[in-house]
């Protein structure tokens, strides 16, 4: 099969050496092109980045947005559609991805590239679910990931726990997945998840899971201390599950008023965050009899291509 354009389009605020990250898995899957919006204008991946010929990187200074019709300091969630609904008129031909800096499209075998090569001309756009990191204490060489799995299976999992992640079929971040929408259409709006035409409808797309050989690799939970420390926003955003953001508004809210009812919050956040993300052998072994266990090698993610890591030099000067 021919080769067929892709382009990933992102925005991101991610410490240099995971965006290179970032970019060499999706080289490998086959992406040819990156357009990458810097929520920070000043973000040193802007010097980095400047002699990588695959990649465009755009600051979001405040002209940019007021380029997009948007004020800097509007929600990050409408900023973020702006931004990628502009990097996806950028592009003419191909297919265009759209992810953020904690995701890693996947290919089980071959590449993105060769399943979109299969894309039928019908199909406006392919959305690929999440598979979503947990953590277990087990060191074989491997990342552990949890796909979406029916809700008979989330009690059986996750026992008094079950009712928070029970509408997001056991997943605690998104379980919409992300897109990648043929190039060239009339799109109103590319959305966190999907496109939309001109009159708000989404465009006509094909879902794809682990049965199709494809997932959504989400790097969502980075350990205790990035998890507390996204608190004030994960208690606000969009699609995070309500009765988890329910827990833990007051305990956010304890936490800034400090004193003894910050400590007592400290040990339930941590209680909280530990049915949440961390799995013993009980629920590994019923994650995986429910056929939601999902596997990959540390190495692969880790890897950075070689001019990026020269990148990476230029930049700290």
């Amino acid at each position: 099969m021919p080769d067929v354009p892709i382009t990933l389009v992102s925005v991101l605020r991610e410490p240099l050496p995971d965006l290179f990250r970032f970019v060499t898995w999706h080289r490998r899957q086959g992406i040819g092109r990156f357009i990458l919006y810097l929520d920070d204008p000043r973000d040193p991946a802007l010097t980095a980045l400047a002699g990588i010929a695959d990649v465009t990187a755009v600051p979001c200074t405040a002209a940019f947005w007021d380029s997009v019709g948007l004020a800097p300091d509007a929600r990050f969630t409408k900023r973020q559609c702006a931004a990628l609904t502009h990097g996806y008129r950028q592009v003419t031909e191909g297919w265009v991805a759209v992810c953020d800096g904690d995701e890693r499209f996947h290919a089980a075998s071959g590449s993105l590239q060769s399943i979109l090569a299969k894309a039928p001309e019908a199909i406006s756009a392919l959305r690929i679910l999440p598979a979503e990191i947990i953590h277990c204490g087990i060191d074989d060489g491997h990342l552990r990931f949890r796909t979406p799995m029916a809700r008979s299976q989330v009690e059986r999992i996750y026992g008094e726990a079950a009712p928070l992640v029970r509408h997001n079929l056991g997943l605690v971040g998104h379980r919409q997945g992300k897109s990648v929408t043929r190039a060239g259409q009339r799109v109103g709006i590319i959305r966190q998840h999907w496109a939309q035409d001109p009159d708000n409808r989404v465009l006509p797309e094909r879902v794809l899971g682990r049965e199709d050989g494809a997932v959504l690799l989400h790097l969502f939970d980075r350990g205790y201390a990035s998890w507390r420390e996204k608190l004030g926003w994960r208690v606000t955003a969009w699609g995070f599950p309500a009765r988890i953001a329910d827990l833990l508004q007051p305990l956010h809210q304890a936490l800034h008023d400090g004193g003894a009812r910050a400590e007592a919050a400290e040990r339930s956040l941590q209680q909280l965050y530990r049915a949440l993300h961390r799995f013993d052998d009980r629920m590994l072994d019923a994650l995986e009899a429910a056929g939601s266990l999902y596997l990959l090698s540390r190495d692969r993610l880790a890897a950075i291509d070689p001019d990026l890591t020269g990148a990476g030099r230029a930049g700290t000067h």
